[in-house]
C-alpha cells in the first residue's frame, strides 16, 4: 500500500494456501478491486478488514461459510472508526477497541498506522488476548525504524516506511515447528534439525521449546537452525499447564502428543480455540475420543487425565479432522504403527502443501 510498484512475482507452487490467499488479497487491494475472496483465511480476514478502511472505495469481503462465522466484530468496529477520519487533516488519529477474541486486528491497526500522515493511537480496553503477537508486531516495526510508544494498553505508532527488502529472509515459523517436537515426544524420531528456526525470533509459539524441555527434549541453536534431541533415560513427566491464549496454534499438536503418550495436562484459556478454522476444543476432544482417550472441558479449561500411553490399534481408525489443518497435522505425524489415518489430507495445504508428497 506504500508503493505503486507491483509485488514481485513469486512461485506459489510450494507456498501454503494461507500465504497465497493473503498475497492475492493485497494485490486486489492495490488493483482497486471491489470484492475479495479470502477462502478460509482468518488472518487475512482481520488484516484486510482493517487495511481496506484506508481506501476510498467500498470492499466486499467473502469467504467460506466457516470463515464468515468466525469472530471479526472487533476488526470491523476498528475499521469503521479508522475510515471515519483516515484521510482527514487532524492532529490525532485514534481508534478505541478491544482484544477479547483475537489480537490480529491490533497488529493490523499498528501496520495501518504507519500509512497515516500523523500515525495512529490505539486504545485497547479490557483483557488483551494473545498479547505476545502484538509485541512481535511492535518489534518488527521498530526494527524498521518505525517509532512505537506503548503504555499499558495504549499504543502510538508513527508514520513511516517499511523496507520490503529487509524481509527477504525471515525466520522459520514456530507454530509449524511444533510438529517436529511432537515427533520426538511420540518417539517417531530422536533428533531433528529444524532449518531456519531461531530461539530469539520473538514468536510466542517458541514457548514450545521450554515446554518440551520439561518433557526431556532439549533445543540447541545452531547457524542452520534449531537441533532438537531427546535426553536419554528421561523419566520425569509433570502434569503440564498449557496456555491457549499465548500460543493457540501449538495447542492441537501438544494436546494430542501428550494425550497419546499418557501425560496429563490442563489447557487454560482454551475458549480461544473455538473461533479457529474449526471449534478446536470439540475437534480435539472428538478425535481423541475416537482413540478412547477421554478429556474434559469446563469453564475455559481443557483437561486430560490420561496416564496410559496409547498402544498400536488393532484396526485402523480414521480421524475426523473437521477440515482443520492443525488437527489433521497433529494426528498425521503420530507413529505409523498406531494405525491412524486422517479423513481429509487436502486440508493441510493451508500450511503444509507438500506434507503428504
Amino acid at each position: 500500500l506504500q508503493t505503486s510498484e507491483p509485488f514481485p512475482l513469486i512461485d506459489v507452487h510450494d507456498l501454503p494456501e494461507d500465504c497465497i490467499v493473503m498475497a492475492r488479497a493485497l494485490r486486489s487491494l492495490l488493483s482497486g478491486a471491489t470484492s475479495i475472496d479470502l477462502s478460509d483465511n482468518g488472518t487475512a480476514l482481520r488484516f484486510i478488514t482493517v487495511l481496506s478502511a484506508l481506501l476510498k472505495t467500498d470492499i466486499t469481503i467473502s469467504g467460506s461459510e466457516r470463515l464468515m462465522s468466525r469472530p471479526n466484530d472487533e476488526a470491523r468496529d476498528a475499521a469503521k472508526q479508522l475510515r471515519q477520519y483516515a484521510w482527514r487533516a487532524q492532529e490525532t488519529y485514534e481508534v478505541n477497541t478491544t482484544a477479547r477474541t483475537t489480537s490480529q486486528h491490533i497488529s493490523a491497526l499498528l501496520m495501518a498506522g504507519i500509512l497515516l500522515p500523523r500515525g495512529l493511537k490505539i486504545r485497547v480496553e479490557g483483557q488483551v488476548i494473545s498479547r505476545p503477537y502484538i509485541d512481535l508486531t511492535i518489534t518488527v516495526l521498530r526494527s524498521q525504524g518505525i517509532a512505537v510508544i506503548e503504555h499499558e494498553n495504549t499504543y502510538l505508532v508513527a508514520n513511516g516506511v517499511i523496507d520490503r527488502q529487509d524481509f527477504s529472509s525471515c525466520p522459520a515459523d514456530w507454530s509449524s515447528a511444533v510438529y517436529a517436537y511432537e515427533m520426538l515426544l511420540t518417539d517417531v524420531a530422536d533428533e531433528l534439525l529444524i532449518k531456519g528456526l531461531r530461539r530469539d525470533s520473538g514468536q510466542p509459539d517458541s514457548a514450545v521449546a521450554s515446554i518440551a524441555e520439561q518433557l526431556g527434549i532439549v533445543s540447541e541453536q545452531t547457524a542452520e537452525g534449531v537441533i532438537i534431541s531427546k535426553i536419554p533415560s528421561f523419566r520425569s513427566y509433570p502434569q503440564l499447564t498449557l496456555d491457549a491464549a499465548l500460543y493457540p496454534d501449538s495447542i492441537p499438536a501438544l494436546a494430542v502428543a501428550l494425550a497419546v503418550t499418557g501425560r496429563q495436562y490442563h489447557v487454560i484459556n482454551a475458549h480461544v480455540l473455538r473461533g479457529k478454522e474449526s471449534d478446536r476444543i470439540e475437534g480435539i476432544r472428538h478425535a481423541l475420543q475416537q482413540l478412547n482417550i477421554q478429556t474434559q472441558y469446563s469453564n475455559g479449561v481443557l483437561i486430560s487425565h490420561n496416564c496410559l500411553p496409547l498402544q498400536p490399534l488393532k484396526q485402523s481408525v480414521t480421524i475426523e479432522t473437521c477440515n482443520d489443518h492443525r488437527i489433521a497435522l497433529a494426528f498425521a505425524v503420530l507413529p505409523k504403527n498406531m494405525n491412524i489415518e486422517i479423513d481429509n489430507k487436502d486440508c493441510v495445504k493451508k500450511s503444509f502443501p507438500n506434507f503428504f508428497r
